[in-house]
C-alpha cells in the first residue's frame, strides 16, 4: 500500500463526510439520516488528519504551526470577516432576521479574530477551531510526551478522562477550548495517527470485521444513546468515541477498496476542498431555498429559517445537497484561478 493509494482513500473518506456534513445540514430530521450521521462524520475528519501526520513534521515545529495557523486560523477569521462585513445586506435580503449595528460589527470582528464564535451561515467552521486545536495539542503531546504507539494510547486515555471531566463539570468554554468536543478531537487526532501506523499490520488484514463492527456499533448507539460532538455527557462520551472510531476506521477500509471509477474520482476531489463546502454551503442553502419558496407560493421573509425552511418535502434535501456541494466546489475551483491570475488575491485570500 503506497502513500498515493493512503492519501487518495482518506480523500475519499474526507469527501463522503463532508457530502454527509451537508446533508445532515438539511435532511428533514423524521427522517432519521442526520442522527447517524451525526454519530460518526465530523469524528472521521479528526481522525484522518491524524492518519495524514508524519513523524517528519516533529523536526520543523515553526514550519508545522506557520501551516497550521494559515491553513486553518487565516481562513477562519478571513471568512468570517467577509460574512460579517455582509451580515447587513444578507439582513436585507431575508438570509438574517435582524441587522447588526456598527458597534456589533465592531465588537464581533474582535471576536472573530480570536475565533471566538461565527456568523451563523458559517456555522462549520467551528470545526477549523477545533482541528487546529487537536493539531496543535497533538503536536505538543507528540513533541515532548512521545511519539510511541503506547504513548499515543496513553495520550487518547488522557484525552478522553479530560472529556469526562468537563461533562462531569459541566464546562463547555469554547472560546478558551475548555470543552468536550475540542478535547475529543484530540482523542480522534491521536487515534487517526495510531491507526495509521498499524493499518497495514492489523487492520488491512480484518477489513470485513472492522466494518461488521462498525455498522452494529452504530445501530446501538443510535438505538440506545445517540449522541454527538456537541451533546456528550459522561455516559454517551467514550461509547460515542468507541462507536465513533470504529466508524471512521470502517470507513478508511472501504475507501481503500473503491475502484477507480469517475464517481469516486469526483468524491476524492471533493475530499480535496472541504474547506470550500463549509465557507459557501449554507449560503448556497439560501440562494435555493428562494426558487424552492417561490415555486411553493411562500414569503421570502422564510429564508431566515435555518438552515433551510422546513416544508412539507422530505425529498427537497437531495436537491440542497447536490446544488451546494457542486456549487461550493466550482466557487472554490473559482478562487484558486483568481489567487494564480491576481497575486494580490493570491497573497490576502486563504
Amino acid at each position: 500500500m503506497t502513500n498515493n493509494i493512503r492519501d487518495i482513500a482518506i480523500d475519499l473518506v474526507k469527501g463522503i463526510c463532508i457530502i454527509l456534513m451537508v446533508v445532515g445540514h438539511c435532511v428533514p430530521t423524521q427522517l432519521g439520516i442526520s442522527s447517524v450521521i451525526y454519530l460518526f462524520h465530523m469524528p472521521c475528519f479528526f481522525i484522518a488528519s491524524g492518519f495524514l501526520f508524519s513523524e517528519r513534521n516533529l523536526d520543523t515545529p515553526g514550519k508545522y504551526m506557520k501551516r497550521k495557523v494559515k491553513g486553518l486560523w487565516w481562513p477562519f477569521v478571513f471568512w468570517s470577516l467577509i460574512y460579517l462585513l455582509l451580515h447587513n445586506v444578507f439582513a436585507y435580503l431575508n438570509f438574517y432576521d435582524s441587522a447588526y449595528t456598527v458597534k456589533e460589527i465592531f465588537s464581533r470582528a474582535i471576536r472573530y479574530t480570536v475565533t471566538a464564535g461565527s456568523e451563523q451561515l458559517l456555522g462549520g467552521f467551528w470545526f477549523l477551531t477545533s482541528l487546529l486545536f487537536a493539531t496543535v495539542v497533538g503536536y505538543i503531546y507528540y513533541k515532548w510526551i512521545g511519539f510511541s504507539n503506547k504513548a499515543i494510547i496513553i495520550g487518547i486515555v488522557i484525552s478522553l478522562a479530560i472529556v469526562e471531566l468537563l461533562c462531569y463539570f459541566n464546562i463547555n468554554k469554547s472560546t478558551i477550548h475548555l470543552n468536550p468536543k475540542d478535547f475529543a478531537a484530540v482523542a480522534y487526532f491521536l487515534s487517526g495517527t495510531l491507526i495509521a501506523r498499524i493499518d497495514k499490520k492489523v487492520f488491512s488484514k480484518y477489513r470485513p470485521v472492522v466494518v461488521v463492527a462498525a455498522i452494529v456499533f452504530l445501530a446501538l448507539q443510535n438505538t440506545y444513546l445517540p449522541a454527538s460532538l456537541d451533546t456528550l455527557t459522561v455516559a454517551s462520551a467514550i461509547p460515542y468515541y468507541i462507536t465513533s472510531t470504529c466508524a471512521g476506521l470502517a470507513l478508511i477500509q472501504l475507501c481503500y477498496l473503491a475502484p477507480a471509477t469517475p464517481f469516486f474520482k469526483a468524491i476524492a476531489k471533493i475530499g480535496t476542498r472541504t474547506i470550500d463546502i463549509l465557507i459557501f454551503h449554507f449560503l448556497i442553502f439560501k440562494l435555493v431555498s428562494v426558487v424552492v419558496l417561490y415555486l411553493n407560493n411562500e414569503p421570502l421573509k422564510r429564508l431566515a429559517e435555518f438552515p433551510v425552511p422546513q416544508l412539507d418535502n422530505n425529498w427537497l434535501w437531495i436537491i440542497y445537497t447536490a446544488v451546494a456541494v457542486i456549487l461550493s466546489y466550482y466557487l472554490g475551483q473559482l478562487i484558486i484561478k483568481l489567487k494564480s491570475r491576481f497575486a494580490i488575491v493570491g497573497k490576502i485570500v486563504p
